[in-house]
Formats: structure tokens, sequence, C-alpha cells
């Protein structure tokens, strides 16, 4: 189709339309606008779209989750059925799907007629609290939440584009933003195919499943509206879909965790209950099953501190609940199996600092430390950085099996530079020792890759890490038993290509922070590395340079400059900038 792309009224009079039959596989695909008065003025994230569809479809893309979710047991990716299905499917997408128009119509109790619930099987519907006159485009924005359950495959649309007004670059940190697009992916979460993830999409050979971790903890109330009036609008769709979450949800240990999540998220004052209230709410029979309560159970006393309810939780820790042991894990909000309610607490709760207060007070220990994650490397503000620093953790731990440094693990999460500032003050190494025994990915600057694309922080987090003397061509090595599994993961791909996003980093962690980068395919931290003096020359135990270990092409593209690699003796950072052009400056690329 050419460009720019019609809207909705003349598509539909052109006869292009077609409205959802049941059964039929749809994707709804979410994005934010690059202009003001139109939603992709020069087709640029059309173009990336239907350039990755193609590439997913016949095969020449995998669509996977992380290699740390990997390396957690969590491996996902799409079937070739589900690929079949995105082939022959249809598209939601709100330019062509919603009404531009805003003629006004008599709003009904839900937002839609009767008849186009039923026509698409639809369970939700939004109703709003004060009845009034929509327009037929109000009307179908409000129906945002049941477009989003109808269809299977939720596409967050975020290739680094400049904003047509604004001049800013809109990505997958600018789109998570936006309280819009938050109210979206929630309702994907809340309603929507829980076992298939956000795929995100940011070229047309860049395409994967989104990391819980970097989206649980955005609250939709809390992103950036044009309208201030939006935001109660949102606060309320959001609330109706996620009582509609709980009242439906079969696991028990995520309706828990909705349920003590439900006014964190809903920007409310936290309920307070009585302990006989709690034990009913959250579906513990007795004290003393409470008590009891397993690994394969969402703690009551992870409830309790999740939902900041401390009079409950102060019943719950006199009573000898254990607040130490292992919570059951909940991979679709990130979290991994051997997780304590401390750990939940630093990552989810944060919001309420004085749970963790009372926590360690009741003898929670400061260093607890699951899957070799310490609770410091889950934290999510200097705040509670400090008050586990009081009870003394250790900034510079590495528990085992993984034996990273805190600095590092929490690099590689979605922290605010806050939490790595206060680490480095706090006299956190940003240069991990050599070890004998551990992953071998230690170096905070390298393990800032894992998480770089999807984060709003990643060139002020490096840049940190920089001015604290990171060593920019530091390349990390393997100990036991890691570096066995180094070899064989080399060993396989002598003869067949990588099976997991995991096994190709774990026969190229050898490599320096600027070949992690490369490899993760993060664009600006490369070129916040290469400013620094990194050298793209350097190899690693297979011989591969960064420049080879890079998957997309905007990566390769900045790593190519006339006398870049070609070991030039004459080459100098300088030279690069000024052979390059700025990657703010280079995103109109030929999709």
């Amino acid at each position: 189709m050419d460009l720019p792309l019609p809207k909705h009224e003349d598509l539909l009079q052109m006869g292009l339309l077609q409205k959802r039959r049941v059964g039929s596989f749809c994707i709804f695909i979410s994005h934010q606008w690059t202009s003001l008065d139109d939603p992709d003025p020069g087709g640029q994230q059309l173009n990336v779209l239907k350039a990755c569809l193609r590439n997913i479809c016949y095969n020449e893309l995998s669509v996977t989750n992380d290699a740390a979710s990997q390396f957690f047991g969590d491996v996902k990716s799409l079937t070739t059925t589900q690929k079949s299905q995105i082939r022959e499917g249809f598209l939601w997408l709100d330019w062509i799907s919603i009404p531009q128009s805003e003629s006004h119509v008599q709003a009904s109790e839900s937002v839609l007629p009767e008849q186009d619930w039923l026509s698409c099987s639809r369970t939700f519907a939004y109703k709003s609290s004060k009845p009034r006159r929509h327009s037929k485009q109000e009307e179908y924005i409000l129906s945002i939440p049941s477009f989003v359950q109808a269809c299977q495959i939720f596409v967050a649309l975020v290739p680094p584009v400049l904003h047509h007004d604004t001049g800013k670059v809109c990505n997958f940190s600018s789109w998570l933003s936006r309280g819009w697009c938050r109210a979206e992916m929630w309702c994907k979460m809340l309603l929507g195919d829980q076992d298939l993830p956000m795929v995100v999409i940011a070229a047309p050979d860049l395409a994967d499943f989104a990391r819980p971790v970097n989206w649980v903890d955005c609250m939709p109330h809390e992103g950036v509206f044009s309208q201030p009036g939006d935001r109660d609008v949102v606060i309320e769709i959001f609330e109706q879909a996620l009582s509609h979450q709980v009242t439906w949800e079969r696991d028990p240990n995520m309706r828990r965790y909705f349920l003590a999540r439900r006014e964190s998220l809903l920007d409310k004052a936290e309920k307070k209950r009585t302990l006989s209230e709690f034990l009913q709410d959250f579906g513990f029979k007795s004290l003393q099953q409470a008590r009891r309560a397993s690994k394969k159970v969402l703690s009551p006393v992870a409830c309790a501190a999740l939902a900041g309810d401390t009079q409950v939780l102060r019943h719950l820790l006199e009573a000898r609940c254990p607040v130490d042991c292992s919570i059951a894990p909940l991979l679709k909000v990130g979290l991994v199996e051997l997780l304590t309610p401390v750990h939940l607490t630093v990552m989810q709760g944060w919001r309420q600092p004085w749970v963790l207060e009372q926590l360690l007070n009741s003898q929670a220990d400061p260093n607890l430390a699951g899957k070799g994650i310490p609770l410091l490397a889950c934290c999510r503000t200097a705040e509670d950085v400090e008050t586990l620093v009081r009870y003394r953790a250790d900034v510079n731990a590495c528990a085992s099996p993984l034996h990273v440094p805190v600095l590092a693990l929490a690099s590689g999460e979605n922290v605010n530079p806050l939490v790595i500032s206060k680490l480095l003050e706090l006299r956190a190494n940003p240069n991990a020792s050599q070890s004998a025994i551990g992953l071998g990915i230690k170096q905070p600057l390298s393990f800032l890759s894992i998480n770089s694309r999807s984060s709003a922080f990643t060139v002020e987090i490096a840049e940190l890490l920089l001015k604290a003397e990171a060593d920019v061509n530091l390349q990390s090595s393997a100990g036991a038993p890691f570096y066995s599994l180094e070899l064989l993961c080399r060993m396989y791909l002598q003869v067949a290509p990588p099976r997991t996003g995991f096994m190709k980093a774990a026969a190229e962690w050898s490599t320096t922070p600027l070949g992690f980068a490369s490899l993760f395919s993060s664009p600006e931290l490369v070129e916040v590395l290469l400013a620094h003096r990194a050298d793209p020359n350097i190899r690693n135990a297979r011989g591969n340079r960064p420049i080879d270990l890079a998957t997309c092409t905007l990566v390769r593209n900045l790593l190519q400059p006339e006398g870049f690699l070609d070991g030039d003796p004459d080459w100098q950072p300088e030279n690069w900038e000024v052979r390059s052009v700025h990657l703010s400056r280079s995103l109109q690329m030929p999709f």
C-alpha cells in the first residue's frame, strides 16, 4: 500500500477493512505517534513493521526472549504454527482501526454497541462511571482493552524514529513512558494471552519478547499524557481490567500477586485488613496453613509486604511465618526461582520503603541471594540501598552460583541511575575482579548491555561507570563451571547455529563491553563506548571482533567507518566522530 497510509474512514470507503470474525487471528500494534497530527508521517514505523513481519513469516528472523531469562530456564520463541498464523492474520492499528472523525453519538453503558461485542466474542467491556456523549472516535479509544483482549499477539512497534515536531527520538523507552501505551501494555498482561509475551519490534532484523522487568513496574497513571484528563480515564479502565483479571485468574499465585499490588497499581492508599480478612482475601485457610506455606506458594509474608500492610505483616512475623524462604516463581511478572519476600519488596514494593525496614528489623538477612542475585542488586531506589547497607549488606558481594558483583547485576536491570550512583558512592567496584569461578560476564559495563535497548537510562549509567574509571576494553572471562559451559557452546556453534540467545552469549562472552553492546544490539551504548576509546579490533576467544558479533544493521553501520576496522594505527575515536553521523541524526534509515 502506498504511503502515507490512508485513515480509517478512507480505507472503509475503499472496502479494504474487515470486521474481526470469531476465530480470526489478530495482531494488536501499539506505537507512539511521531507527529502531533499524523501517526507516522514518513511511514518509517510502517515500513519497519512490514519488513519485520515478512522476515518473521519466512523464517529469516527468530523471535525469542532475552538471554537472561533463558539462563533462568524461561525459554520462549514463536512457533512455526504462530508464524503461519501471522502470515494469514489481521492487523489492528489505531490509524486504520479507529475512526479519526469526531462526530458525536449518545454513549451506552458499554462503550460499543452490543452487536459489536457479540460479533467479536469479547468478555471484557469497559463501562464508564460518567455516561456522556462520546464521539465515535472516543468510543473506540475507550474500547482498546477489549481490542487487546481479542488479539492473539501484542506488538510494541518501537523503531528509533525522530519525532516530526519535537525532534526527539521515539523508541522503546519513550513508548514505555507514554500513559496510553502503558495502559495498552497492561491490558495485554491482564486480559490477553499471558503465555505469549509482548513482542517488541525495533528494526526489520530486530524483534524479541519483552523482559517483564522492563514493564512490570511501569504504572499507567505515572506515564506521560498529552491530555491531563486522560489520566483519570486510564486509571478507571485499568481498575476495571485489574478487577476482571483478579476475578477470573485461575493461578492462585498470580491472583494473590495482583491482589497484593492492586492499590499500588491504581495509585490508591494501602488497604488495611484485619488478619482474618487478609487470610480470607488471599486464600489461606488459617494462620497455621500460612505459616506452613511451601515454596510453590506466594507466601503470606510476600503478599503482605507487597500490599504494604504493616499491621498484618507484624502479625505474620510475630507468628513466626518465615521471611527468608523462597517464594513461588512467577516468570510472567519477572520473578524467578529462589527469590524471597525481601527481594520482592525491593523490586516491586519499593513505593512503601517502611516495609523493607520492618522485614530487616525482623532478622531478614540483608545479604540474601536467590539464584546468585543479592538484595542490593534488585534495589530500585537509592534509599533502599542505604537501608540495606545500614544493616550491613555488602556492596561488592558475589553470590553463588553466578559470582557476579552487585554493581554488575544492578547495571543489567532496569534501575534508576541514582541506584548505580549510590553503589559507586559506597565503594562498589566498577571493574569486576577476574575470578576463578563464576559467570563469564562480570563487568558492570558489559552487563549493562543485557538490558540496554529497553532501558531509558543506558547512556546515563554508562557515563557513571566510565566516570568511575570502568575499563572500557576489559575482556570478560568465565570461571568454573561456566568455562566448561562456554567450551560446550563454542563447540556447538562450530557445527550449528545457536539454539538460544544465551547459548550465543555464552560462546562469545570472552569479549569486551563493546562486543557485548554489539551482540545485544544496543546502538546507543556502542556509540558511547566508541566515544570513550573502546577498541573495535579486540578479538574474543573465538577470534570475533565486536562487528562480527553485531546482529542488527544499525550497529554494524556504526562499527564500520573508513579505517575503523582495518587496524589503522592512526585511528582515533575523534576520527570516528567526524566520519560517522550522530545516532540521533542517523535514524532516517532506508528500511
